[in-house]
C-alpha cells in the first residue's frame, strides 16, 4: 500500500502557510498543532482531540468516490499519515467520481495513481 505523509502534502499544496516549522517534540513523539490552520477544529474538538489526530496514522482501503473523499477529509483534518490501499486498476468509470485521477491513470492501481 502507499503511505501519504500529510505534513508534506500540506507543505507542498500550501507552502505559504506556517507548516515549514512543523516541529515534533521527540521526547513525546507529538507534533505541534498549528492553531491558525486548525482553529475551527480546536474550537469544536479541543486540544486533546486535535493532538490525538495529529499523532494518528490512518489506513483507508478502497479509493472509489467515497474512499477518496474520506481520504481528502482525513488528510485535511491534520492526521500524521494516511495509508492508501486499492490495488484495483483505474477504469474510465472511476474518472467521474474520483478527482485525483485523470485519463493517463487508466490501468494503474488506484492508490498509486492517487499519490502520483
Amino acid at each position: 500500500f502507499s503511505t501519504v505523509d500529510t505534513s508534506r502534502i500540506l507543505l507542498q499544496r500550501n507552502h505559504t502557510m506556517a507548516h515549514e516549522d512543523n516541529d515534533i517534540d521527540m521526547t513525546k513523539g507529538e507534533q505541534k498543532i498549528d492553531e491558525q490552520l486548525y482553529s475551527r477544529q480546536l474550537y469544536v474538538f479541543g486540544h486533546d482531540a486535535q493532538q490525538r489526530m495529529a499523532n494518528s496514522n490512518i489506513l483507508i482501503v478502497g479509493l472509489r468516490g467515497l474512499g477518496v473523499e474520506t481520504a481528502k477529509n482525513v488528510i485535511l483534518a491534520g492526521v500524521r499519515s494516511v495509508g492508501l490501499y486499492d490495488p484495483q486498476p483505474t477504469a474510465i468509470a472511476d474518472l467521474g467520481a474520483q478527482f485525483y485521477l485523470s485519463e493517463k491513470d487508466i490501468g494503474r492501481p488506484r492508490a498509486e495513481a492517487c499519490i502520483n
